[in-house]
């Protein structure tokens, strides 16, 4: 894919004029085509440090997983095209973007804890793109309007009436927490989703939406090195036993996110790495979030 002649045609047809709207459409754009690539994960320290020296040749790419230092540079050689002056800010742990229009310094960080490029997929609001003295100031609504972002699902909008939903039907707190894991078999597996690092960022927010920030996430992820295949497993505890979904890798190479038996589960470990695998068999002490869910209820 010849990158640069996209972005070009396609800021040309949504007749993008001011560096401030190109700059934000191509951290947008670039959002929305590239993935964080998980391998930086699980990868050995070598493996790591060739990724680290991989640059994205704008004009013949061919691979569309990108870590903070191949998106840095990618991202300031499409600024650099368009005549905005740009420079990667490099140190041991991170990279990202600082360029300036108009003697304002603005600040571009994609891939800091993998939020942005993977919340741009799902159309959610972006947290790490703006003026570098105060992000705050900086007014996403009007350019999002002009790049036409949003226009796929409103995810805050339909995150909460699900949850809603799913509260007024619940009868207990364990048949809420059953429910909302289920919930997102049919969210997630209605998308086409091609990567895991957005899908299971959505999973995280959508259940910290429904139990709140401190809800304790019983999860392991699994890598298995020879197919580098990539699943992460969940579960909750119901009537003295334990429940398990996955979200992992289909046939036709989407992601999709669903109930597994123990049998499965078993299969899973056999064959593949994890550190974390202790996370699974946790039994979390969930009264708080029991308590706040009856409340809710109460009021509704």
């Amino acid at each position: 894919m010849n990158l640069l002649q996209q972005m070009k045609k396609e800021i040309h047809q949504l007749n993008l004029k001011s560096k401030e709207e190109i700059a934000y459409f191509l951290y947008v754009r670039t959002g929305e085509l590239f993935y964080y690539d998980p391998h930086y994960l699980f990868g050995t320290n070598e493996e790591k440090r060739d990724l680290e020296q991989n640059r994205v040749d704008i004009q013949n790419v061919y691979d569309f997983n990108i870590i903070c230092c191949s998106w840095a540079h990618l991202y300031a050689t499409l600024l650099h095209t368009f005549h905005i002056q740009a420079k990667v800010i490099e140190n041991e742990y991170h990279s990202y973007v600082e360029f300036t229009i108009k003697d304002q310094e603005y600040i571009a960080d994609i891939t800091t804890g993998n939020m942005d490029i993977n919340e741009i997929k799902f159309g959610k609001k972006i947290q790490n793109f703006g003026l570098k003295k105060n992000k705050s100031l900086f007014s996403q609504d009007q350019l999002n309007e002009k790049i036409h972002y949003k226009k796929g699902i409103d995810s805050e909008r339909i995150i909460e009436t699900i949850l809603k939903r799913l509260q007024e039907k619940a009868t207990n707190f364990e048949d809420y927490l059953f429910q909302v894991y289920k919930s997102l078999e049919t969210i997630l597996n209605a998308r086409v989703n091609k990567d895991f690092m957005s899908g299971t960022t959505f999973i995280h927010h959508f259940l910290k939406q429904a139990f709140g920030e401190d809800y304790p996430i019983s999860y392991a992820r699994f890598f298995e090195n020879e197919e580098e295949v990539y699943i992460e497993v969940y579960s909750i505890f119901i009537d003295s036993q334990f429940l398990f979904f996955a979200y992992q890798k289909q046939e036709d190479h989407s992601y999709q996110f669903h109930q597994i038996s123990m049998k499965e589960l078993q299969r899973i470990k056999m064959n593949a790495y994890t550190q974390n695998l202790a996370r699974l068999t946790l039994q979390k002490k969930l009264e708080k979030f029991e308590k706040d869910f009856y409340n809710k209820k109460n009021n509704n």
